[in-house]
């Protein structure tokens, strides 16, 4: 395999969490395709080169852009301008992939040249020595995806994508591989708009009017999982954030709003065709954790979406098609054998 691949880890004084992150770079199935790893530093440690310098057998570029604060997700042109490659992939210093997360993303890239970018489904975790669960964020593509996860690949649509970027901030930064030139022109868009609070839901909707968009059905990605956030203003902000990103979404994109609503409105009737009891039906809300009552609020008055509680149930049918999605059988059925993804076409 030819080294096709530029992977961006941004970073900023936590030497010992992009540590992790490196070695499971280093760990990869298909690390014969990357051509270069850019460890960009926005702290004024030199830890982090220190680091890098563990890892001869990678080709590691280091920059250090001594600026304080937080670091941001790659929007400066220097790094860019770095990039050799024409997929780029994307890890945050505080995550890591599994072994077969690159050759997932590459082998779908590879087969289908109408997708642009590759999303993977994720655990989430405090860290490498913590246990990680399942993330409830996949839901929301089940949803939108028609709610089948038996295949180990979906291809998800602009309307697809405007739903789950309606519902919430879903897919992750550190799960993407894409075609470089593509996914730089689609956050270029994203930076002039000037949402970094919830630029991850805005981005996903800009690229997908580029080309299709995959995701890989059984997790590959361990996510940090933030901090609690206590203080109730600091919540409100972020909420009414959210209320904002949701709106700006609906004016951009109207019809795909509409279209995406009635996407919804299907899948709910499909699931609640076997009549769900009252007391199951308000769970399903509970499957988009993460959103608040408010966020809900705008997307029934904004969006049309229908959470009216559905009739009482005559059997077990909704219950088992929402919390027993094929997909978690696929999921346990590679865990339990080992076995690598099945590479996959998309049909057309």
């Amino acid at each position: 395999m030819l080294p096709k691949l530029s992977i961006i880890i941004p970073t900023c004084d936590r030497a010992s969490s992009l540590r992790e992150a490196l070695r499971s770079v280093q760990c990869q199935s298909a690390r014969q395709a990357i051509a270069q790893v850019i460890v960009s530093e926005s702290g004024t440690s030199d830890k982090s080169r220190e680091v890098c310098a563990e890892f001869t057998n990678l080709p590691i570029l280091y920059e250090q852009e001594r600026a304080s604060g937080p670091p941001l997700r790659p929007r400066w042109k220097a790094t860019w301008n770095l990039v050799q490659s024409p997929l780029v992939a994307f890890l945050h210093d505080e995550e890591w992939w599994a072994p077969d997360h690159l050759e997932a993303a590459l082998d779908v890239l590879e087969l289908n040249q109408d997708c642009v970018a590759v999303y993977a489904n994720f655990y989430k975790t405090e860290g490498a020595k913590y246990p990680a669960r399942s993330s409830r964020k996949a839901w929301r593509v089940w949803v939108s995806s028609g709610c089948d996860f038996r295949r180990p690949v979906l291809f998800l649509d602009e309307v697809s994508i405007m739903l789950i970027s309606l519902l919430d901030d879903t897919l992750h930064y550190s799960s993407l591989v894409g075609r470089g030139e593509v996914i730089w022109e689609a956050y270029q868009q994203v930076i002039t708009v000037g949402d970094q609070y919830n630029d991850a839901r805005i981005f996903p909707v800009l690229l997908s009017a580029k080309g299709t968009i995959a995701y890989v059905t059984s997790p590959n990605v361990f996510i940090h999982a933030g901090p609690y956030v206590a203080a109730t203003e600091s919540r409100t902000t972020g909420w009414d954030r959210e209320i904002e990103t949701t709106k700006w979404l609906l004016k951009r994109e109207p019809e795909k709003g509409v279209l995406a609503a009635t996407k919804f409105n299907q899948a709910v009737s499909t699931l609640s065709r076997s009549g769900p009891s009252h007391h199951a039906f308000p769970t399903f809300r509970t499957v988009f954790n993460g959103i608040t009552g408010r966020q809900w609020d705008t997307l029934v008055a904004e969006c049309g979406i229908d959470l009216r509680e559905p009739s009482p149930a005559k059997d077990t049918t909704w219950f088992l098609k929402l919390f027993c999605p094929p997909g978690l059988l696929e999921i346990y059925s590679r865990f339990q054998s080992g076995q690598p993804y099945a590479v996959q076409r998309k049909q057309d």
